[in-house]
């Protein structure tokens, strides 16, 4: 409340002086109003933001979750998939991944 209250002259009557309070003390209070409601408003989204950020904080745990299990399932595959894997089977793929990966790196270079 930087404003100037023009508070009023003693010699003023009394009538006067009573109804400049009164006006001043009614704009005290509309100011109040009005940051209490700010107030409220503000306070509302916080919580509003806690909830959205305790949602995401559980979708990420989910999603953290199959992540992880989604990895395991694969190296269960690749491990099944290498164990019924004959000796020539396996060069030949090892070979293929290993082209695969010189190609790829021309292909970035070339970026």
């Amino acid at each position: 409340m930087s404003r100037s209250l023009n508070l009023p002259d003693a010699a003023d009557s009394p009538n006067k002086v009573s109804g400049q309070n009164n006006e001043i003390l009614n704009r005290i209070l509309k100011e109040l109003d009005d940051r209490t409601q700010s107030l409220k408003i503000a306070a509302a989204e916080v919580v509003d933001l806690r909830k959205q950020v305790k949602l995401l904080q559980s979708e990420n745990n989910i999603l953290r979750k199959d992540a992880s299990k989604s990895e395991d399932d694969i190296r269960d595959m690749i491990s099944k998939e290498l164990e019924t894997m004959g000796t020539s089977e396996l060069k030949d793929k090892v070979l293929k991944v290993a082209a695969m990966y010189r190609n790829e790196r021309v292909r970035v270079k070339e970026l």
